[in-house]
């Protein structure tokens, strides 16, 4: 489809989380092409399909924190509240993602720039 999730370029935390002091499990980073968290990197999303606020996805990702890795592909379905707030259904169910201003952010968190 080639569509873009309308969210924002940056650092997203868990609701259980505080972005001042998150959890590196807790944390997303989408850096304009796709969702990266602490076990992958270099990602690219397709959004396969769109209805109202849900997205139907697939994500190809390097799957190494950083450096030279295998790669996954794998789809995902998402619901996006707003700019800065979406959800992620996993096989857990619902995980909810705010986003991180980056002036709340602990030092060391690197926030992705618009690509």
């Amino acid at each position: 489809m080639g569509a873009k999730l309308p969210i924002r370029v940056g650092i997203y935390g868990n609701v259980s989380e505080n972005c001042s002091d998150p959890a590196n499990a807790g944390i997303l980073s989408f850096n304009g092409q796709g969702l990266s968290d602490v076990h992958t990197h270099d990602c690219h999303m397709t959004i396969e399909s769109h209805q109202g606020k849900l997205f139907a996805y697939s994500q190809k990702c390097v799957v190494t924190g950083t450096g030279a890795g295998p790669s996954s592909i794998g789809p995902g379905l998402m619901r996006i509240e707003s700019d800065k707030r979406f959800a992620l259904y996993r096989k857990g169910g619902e995980t909810i993602f705010n986003y991180c201003e980056p002036a709340s952010l602990p030092p060391g968190i690197a926030v992705p720039k618009n690509n």
